[in-house]
Protein backbone atom coordinates (compact mmCIF):
# COMPACT_ATOMS: atom_id res chain seq x y z
CA UNK A 1 0.00 0.00 0.00
CA UNK A 2 1.85 3.28 -1.02
CA UNK A 3 1.40 6.16 1.23
CA UNK A 4 2.02 8.94 -1.28
CA UNK A 5 -1.76 8.76 -2.98
CA UNK A 6 0.12 10.39 -6.41
CA UNK A 7 2.68 8.24 -6.83
CA UNK A 8 0.13 5.52 -6.38
CA UNK A 9 -1.86 7.00 -8.60
CA UNK A 10 1.12 7.32 -11.03
CA UNK A 11 2.24 3.50 -11.06
CA UNK A 12 -1.44 2.12 -11.57
CA UNK A 13 -1.82 4.03 -14.54
CA UNK A 14 1.56 3.24 -15.73
CA UNK A 15 0.09 -0.56 -15.36
CA UNK A 16 -2.71 -0.08 -17.32
CA UNK A 17 -1.21 1.71 -19.87
CA UNK A 18 1.43 -0.84 -20.54
CA UNK A 19 -0.68 -4.06 -19.79
CA UNK A 20 -4.02 -3.42 -22.03
CA UNK A 21 -2.43 -2.86 -25.41
CA UNK A 22 -1.01 0.42 -26.10
CA UNK A 23 1.88 0.86 -28.27
CA UNK A 24 4.58 3.60 -28.31
CA UNK A 25 7.49 4.38 -29.74
CA UNK A 26 9.90 7.20 -31.16
CA UNK A 27 10.31 9.16 -34.52
CA UNK A 28 13.06 11.31 -35.10
CA UNK A 29 13.92 13.20 -38.47
CA UNK A 30 17.00 15.21 -39.35
CA UNK A 31 16.71 17.29 -42.50
CA UNK A 32 20.34 18.56 -44.13
CA UNK A 33 20.55 20.69 -47.07
CA UNK A 34 23.06 22.29 -49.02
CA UNK A 35 22.37 25.59 -51.34
CA UNK A 36 25.06 26.12 -54.32
CA UNK A 37 25.99 28.88 -52.32
CA UNK A 38 27.68 27.60 -50.04
CA UNK A 39 25.09 28.19 -46.99
CA UNK A 40 24.06 24.81 -45.15
CA UNK A 41 21.02 24.59 -43.58
CA UNK A 42 20.19 21.70 -40.90
CA UNK A 43 17.50 21.00 -38.23
CA UNK A 44 16.54 18.14 -36.40
CA UNK A 45 13.21 16.91 -34.41
CA UNK A 46 11.79 13.93 -32.39
CA UNK A 47 7.88 13.09 -31.24
CA UNK A 48 7.11 10.29 -29.14
CA UNK A 49 4.03 8.59 -30.27
CA UNK A 50 1.30 6.29 -28.14
CA UNK A 51 -1.50 4.45 -29.86
CA UNK A 52 -3.85 2.06 -29.03
CA UNK A 53 -3.40 -1.44 -30.46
Amino acid sequence: MCTALTYCDLEKAAKEFFNKGYGFGMVKIDLRTKYSSGVEFSTSDGILLFWKE
